[in-house]
């Protein structure tokens, strides 16, 4: 076990300490970092009104989206997490939160509208205000910055998943982030390969208007990079990521309703 991993370990359960210097610590916030970006931009890129589904896009079939009292072909919409957006690595179980995170987008409106692309996730924050820096909180006290890459990522629902006004699934795609940790471990998280990212199987509720993403979420994010200050007993290229967290989604006015989503 490294020297400084020994050093820090009092501080192991603390989340709001930050430890300068400590790589392991960085590693496992790296590593949470990365996860919680993922977690959070999946989140917001549902932000469009949709969630994601068990199978990659490009889906079959058509849907028909609305909300109350919007006009138009398309209508924007803010994204904020009702819960608190956890991200995790699936190889080392590490684990990074964001208090806050938030998000604008655009989703198509009417009827016969292809499932692929009708959405759209343009702008997505990370953060927890009470931490230095509005930093998002990881392992032994160590603080990460988190930020959207490759904006906009791309929204697409399923049909096969849709239950008439009340619920449906599907997946974003597109997805890239990076993150910076106080003990200044570098870190990218892509899809496969250092491509884009897709994120499935998160459920959107149109009564509510909440997208979740459960223990049962699934993505294809890696680990892309992590540069020389990355313990690589807390975070290597190729870990897998699951995101955690739900979010409400709001169309902006004339909307006075949730998005509700459909199928012929």
């Amino acid at each position: 076990m490294p020297e400084s991993t020994r050093r820090h370990r009092p501080y192991e359960n603390s989340q709001t300490t930050p430890l300068k210097g400590t790589r392991t610590g960085m590693r496992k916030l790296t590593r949470n970092s990365i996860f919680s970006a993922a977690v959070a931009t999946a989140a917001l890129g549902l932000t469009a009104g949709t969630a994601f589904a068990a199978g990659p896009p490009p889906y079959t079939g058509t849907i028909s989206v609305s909300a109350t009292g919007a006009t138009g072909t398309s209508i924007g919409v803010t994204v904020t997490n009702t819960t608190n957006v956890t991200a995790k690595d699936l190889t080392t179980l590490a684990s990074i939160t964001c208090t806050k995170a938030t998000g604008t987008g655009t989703a198509k409106l009417g009827s016969g509208i292809s499932p692929n692309g009708s959405a759209s996730l343009t702008a997505a924050t990370f953060s927890s205000p009470a931490n230095p820096g509005g930093a998002c909180s990881g392992p032994l006290g160590i603080t990460v910055q988190v930020t959207a890459d490759n904006l906009p990522w791309s929204i697409s629902v399923d049909p096969s998943t849709v239950v008439n006004g009340v619920s449906a699934k599907g997946a974003m795609t597109g997805v890239k982030a990076h993150i910076v940790g106080s003990d200044n471990c570098h870190a990218t998280v892509t899809g496969p390969g250092g491509g884009t990212g897709t994120l499935y199987n998160g459920s959107y509720t149109d009564s509510t208007g909440i997208l979740k993403f459960d223990s049962t979420g699934v993505s294809d994010l890696r680990v892309a990079t992590v540069d020389a200050n990355c313990d690589p007993s807390l975070i290597n290229a190729g870990d897998p990521i699951t995101l955690l967290g739900s979010f409400k989604v709001t169309p902006v006015s004339p909307a006075t309703g949730f998005l509700t989503i459909n199928t012929p």
